[in-house]
């Protein structure tokens, strides 16, 4: 199952297209969950995920780590999938995402080895070393 994790502030306005746009990622995944956290909005966020039937978890700290670590915590999948609540994801992007965790990447996609060496796709590699040259 992927779980797909909407940290939310706020975000009436957003919070549809956002909701619409995972819908539309996920329509060809057998399994998946689709949870909003609300951090304390004083709008209607929390009222429209729940007319659009999205599982709701709310907590009162306005820090989107503490919104995130809650949606991970209600999470069931194997896979957390964070998607800000003004952010329009799509197919690819979950295509995309899973290939990535399958070959070994994990957290925003990049390959990470507790020897401190990063491996990733060839135009890569000498950005990364560049920028962590020690």
């Amino acid at each position: 199952m992927i779980s797909f994790i909407v940290p939310a502030y706020n975000e009436e306005f957003e919070l549809p297209s956002t909701i619409a746009a995972i819908r539309a990622a996920a329509e060809k995944i057998d399994n998946y969950e689709l949870i909003v956290v609300d951090d304390g909005s004083t709008d209607a966020t929390a009222q429209i995920a729940k007319q659009a039937d999205v599982q709701v978890v709310s907590i009162d700290r306005r820090q989107i780590a503490a919104a995130r670590n809650a949606g991970a915590g209600a999470a069931r999948g194997e896979v957390l999938f964070f998607v800000d609540a003004d952010t329009r994801i799509n197919a690819r992007h979950v295509v995309d995402a899973i290939a990535a965790l399958s070959s070994g990447c994990s957290g925003g996609s990049a390959r990470i080895f507790a020897d401190g060496v990063i491996v990733g796709p060839d135009f890569h590699e000498d950005f990364l070393r560049a920028l962590f040259r020690k």
